[in-house]
């Protein structure tokens, strides 16, 4: 069953049995929709994004052998101000901090903090509700034509909204470059490519950059001026070998770059 959130007026909402979802109490809701780095989605403008914060997204994995570990991508999170009479709730499959709606005409997945009690579950929307990651284009394009533009936020929302601006230190932008440059090198890097070393990691003295004379499955078989050396992936620093090729990409503006500190 669908229900319009803008005809919901309790606050803690019974979705079904033993299913409660608080909503806030806001006409409207900011809602956050994360987008990977080497996506199409993440070229997307539109004069409707409130917000664009840069992150570091972690991905959980399971297997037999590794047992539970993670990997990590460069993200974007793109920021829309929606009218709540724009979302309608699933109630029957929402469940268990996935909630369910329909924008736009389109579906969308909020992923929300919840819990058991006595009552049974409860999942609860706040602002800056996340969204699945999205992969498709023409889905930020639902959202953003449904929301409202900067210029019709009241001062006292927009306020709301700066709350969840991030900035990344100095670490984190080094680690989210690599995260961009890396898949990058991998992608293109090939025989009269150079390569530069991570800074403990020397080969007759120096950290590159070296000449790779062929490619093998995890590695590289490099000159450097007296043979030849394989080098691992390991043993790569990914921003300057991109550096060195012409492959960067400036990520990070001059207000906001730190990688030199």
């Amino acid at each position: 069953m669908l229900r319009n959130m803008a005809y919901i007026t309790e606050h803690n909402f019974k979705a079904r049995e033993n299913y409660t979802i608080k909503l806030p109490t806001e006409r409207f809701i900011l809602v956050r929709v994360p987008v990977l780095r080497n996506s199409a989605c993440a070229n997307f403008d539109h004069d409707n994004i409130c917000l664009v914060n840069k992150r570091v997204m972690g991905f959980k994995h399971w297997n037999s052998k590794r047992g539970k570990y993670w990997t990590y991508k460069a993200g974007l999170e793109f920021f829309f101000y929606i009218h709540r009479s724009d979302i309608n709730i699933n109630t029957e499959e929402s469940g268990h901090s996935y909630i369910h709606t329909i924008i736009n005409g389109m579906p969308f997945v909020f992923t929300v903090s919840g819990g058991s009690s006595a009552n049974g579950w409860t999942d609860v929307i706040s602002q800056g509700v996340s969204t699945l990651i999205i992969t498709r284009v023409k889905d930020l394009k639902v959202l953003a034509e449904i929301a409202w533009p900067e210029k019709d936020i009241s001062p006292k929302s927009r306020e709301m909204i700066s709350s969840f601006e991030t900035r990344l230190d100095s670490a984190t932008q080094i680690e989210y470059q690599e995260l961009c440059d890396k898949p990058i090198c991998q992608k293109n890097l090939k025989e009269g490519c150079k390569l530069v070393l991570k800074s403990h990691f020397l080969i007759g003295g120096s950290n590159g950059p070296f000449v790779i004379n062929r490619k093998t499955k995890r590695s590289f078989i490099c000159l450097n001026g007296i043979g030849a050396t394989k080098v691992s992936y390991k043993h790569i620093d990914w921003i300057e070998t991109a550096k060195e090729n012409g492959w960067q990409t400036k990520i990070f503006s001059e207000k906001e770059d730190l990688l030199s500190v």
